[in-house]
């Protein structure tokens, strides 16, 4: 594991690709096993998650976070590379695809999280929310540890408990908490289309 030093803070790194909303570089555990006999493999943390830096006044929206993985490429020397994302991270490396596609040999996307096309009712309320509320909000772990092994398909053992562990420490950390619900928040009310849509 490595820390590099980016413009957004700190942002830790493991030697795959960008994981998902309330996740870690630990999700990809199994895909740098499996790529990294054939290439160098990089998982990193973005800020807000994990073991990056947690700044309270960050967008944490798929622009913000395609700036912070650049940063990462240039950080390493990286100049193009095979990039893969998961759920939000897969928003983030289209995000990268559309505005340098030259830093890119080639993209990877498993389930990234999109603009729903559908009626959203509740993204006019949940611009109002914010975020920071999360850092006075008290989540014991006796109380949010059944809720998400519940919630979490498979979080009884193998990588879904990892996944969970990995979860659980950064939302019971105020400022994790709070770079979450700034995430979460920016993909509900994202606009498909139009002048400043996806």
């Amino acid at each position: 594991m490595h820390c590099e030093q980016t413009s957004a803070g700190r942002v830790s790194t493991l030697q795959a690709g960008i994981h998902g909303l309330g996740a870690t570089k630990a999700s990809f555990l199994p895909t740098i096993a499996a790529l990294s006999p054939s290439f160098r493999t990089i998982a990193i943390d973005l800020p807000g998650f994990g073991d990056a830096a947690k700044p309270l006044r960050a967008a944490y929206d798929a622009p913000f976070f395609a700036r912070s993985v650049v940063d990462v490429l240039d950080t390493l020397g990286l100049t193009r590379v095979h990039l893969v994302g998961h759920s939000l991270g897969g928003r983030v490396a289209l995000e990268i695809a559309m505005r340098q596609p030259d830093r890119l040999q080639s993209v990877t996307l498993m389930m990234p999280s999109m603009a729903w096309r559908r009626t959203r009712p509740w993204a006019p309320y949940l611009r109002l929310l914010r975020p920071e509320l999360g850092l006075l909000q008290p989540v014991p772990r006796a109380i949010a540890d059944p809720l998400v092994r519940h919630l979490v398909p498979g979080a009884a053992a193998g990588w879904g408990a990892v996944a969970v562990d990995e979860f659980l420490r950064g939302f019971l950390d105020p400022r994790g908490r709070a770079a979450f619900y700034a995430a979460a928040r920016s993909i509900y009310p994202e606009e498909p289309s139009g002048p400043d849509g996806f």
